[in-house]
Formats: C-alpha cells, structure tokens, sequence
C-alpha cells in the first residue's frame, strides 16, 4: 500500500512520504473545503488510536466536527469499540458538523451484533429533511380502479395481466429460487 501511495504522489509531483501525517494534512484539506461549500461531513472511522484525544480526532475538532455519538451521549466517558485495544479505549468514531440535537440519534451496537467482526458497530440516524435541507411533500397514492374481483371473467384478465408481469421480470423463478433456499 505504501509502495502504491508513493507512486501516486509522484505523478502528481508531490514529494511527501505517505504516511499518518500525510493523510491527515489532505483530509484537513477535504473537510475544509466540504465546509466551506456548505456540506455537513459525516466521517466514520477506524481510528486505531483514541478517538478523543489523538491528532486525528483533534484535526477534525479544529474543523468543526465532534464525535456524534459522545456528544449525543455525554455520560459515557469511553467506551471499548475494538475487543483487541486496552480496555476503555475507543478508537472508532463518526464525526460530523450536524447539530446532535433531538432528531439525530446515535449510538453502538454490542460486539455481537451488527457487522461481523472485532468492532462495535457505530450507527447514525438523520433524518431526511437534514440530510437533503427539506422537508418534502407528502406524495399521495394512487386511487386505482376497483375491480370486480366477484365476476370470474374479471378476475381471469386481471391474473393473466398480472402473469405475464411476472413472468417477463422473473418474478416466478425468483420466487422458486428463494423458496428452495429458504427449504
């Protein structure tokens, strides 16, 4: 990987050894520029160093992101997110510049639930109208026709309608396939 990130820094004739540091001076870069257009950056992260007090997490804060699940839940000082770190340590975090006021929820999942693996899964809710800036409009059904599903003739052209549907998506092997595997 080291070899990789070298190379490319080369053909774009930067001289800097990939590293830590290097990393961390282009996201600042990114997140500087993701706020200045107006975005709100959500950033999850394995950190592998604690993710209150080391330098990436600091870079971060100097940005104006904070850890979304700390901030949302103050009373837990730390919380081991990796099962192979000291104990107390958390080195993974989602950071972003929204406001975790009322409507964000967060939080982590135990160890055994979640994605597989030796990390807490770490979740954010946000609602729609934060992620998009609005609140839109309810969309209302469509009022289809009624049919009358008593009269056989009926109910005959709606079925066939319906499997020729099926059968032009695949819908009856799909359901075959998932029916023998569930078997």
């Amino acid at each position: 990987m080291n070899r990789q990130q070298t190379r490319h820094l080369r053909t774009i004739d930067d001289t800097c050894t990939p590293s830590r540091d290097a990393l961390i001076e282009d996201l600042q870069k990114a997140v500087k520029q993701w706020i200045e257009d107006g975005e709100h950056p959500i950033i999850g992260m394995d950190a592998n160093e604690d993710v209150r007090t080391r330098k990436l997490t600091k870079m971060l804060r100097e940005q104006g992101l904070h850890n979304a699940i700390l901030s949302k839940h103050p009373h837990i000082s730390s919380v081991t997110t990796c099962e192979r770190t000291e104990k107390d340590l958390p080195i993974d975090a989602i950071m972003t510049t929204f406001d975790t006021n009322d409507h964000i929820q967060a939080g982590y999942l135990t160890f055994d639930e979640g994605a597989p693996g030796d990390h807490q899964t770490l979740w954010m809710d946000i609602p729609f109208e934060l992620i998009f800036g609005n609140n839109p409009p309810y969309i209302q059904g469509v009022d289809a026709i009624p049919v009358a599903v008593k009269d056989p003739r009926v109910r005959g052209v709606y079925n066939k309608r319906v499997l020729k549907v099926y059968i032009k998506y695949g819908i009856l092997e799909w359901t075959r396939h998932v029916k023998q595997a569930h078997n």
